[in-house]
């Protein structure tokens, strides 16, 4: 309980720094990029819904490829730095999230759903 009452007060911390200038805040644009695969076959998958969320509820989605890579377009408050990335499709378990610093380095990240059976 403790984890998650300390990422709400990072977020609320976050939504507040943010807020905290005079509204000309300015915008960054990030590139996230990667593939979608199926953890059994590492075949990518497509059409499965890449989501990104911000630690202040910002949000952007994409659609993976015939072959499983995406581009996710995310634009963002400057202040924001971090987020986390799933995917899902029909008949796959949602991906486990993955965590996104905008730190300057490039962002590839593989994504695995797992089949249901």
């Amino acid at each position: 309980m403790k984890l998650g009452l300390s990422l709400g007060l990072i977020a609320l911390c976050s939504l507040f720094a943010c807020a905290g200038d005079d509204g000309g805040e300015a915008f960054g644009e990030h590139d996230v990029e990667g593939t979608v695969q199926d953890e059994f076959t590492s075949r990518g998958i497509s059409g499965a819904k890449v989501t990104f969320v911000s630690d202040t509820l910002d949000r952007a989605e994409t659609t993976s490829e015939q072959d499983g890579r995406f581009v996710l377009h995310v634009e963002l408050p400057e202040c924001v730095r971090f987020g986390t990335l799933e995917a899902a499709r029909a008949g796959y378990a949602d991906s486990a999230k993955a965590s996104v610093y905008f730190d300057g380095s490039a962002l590839r990240l593989e994504l695995k759903l797992r089949p249901k059976n």
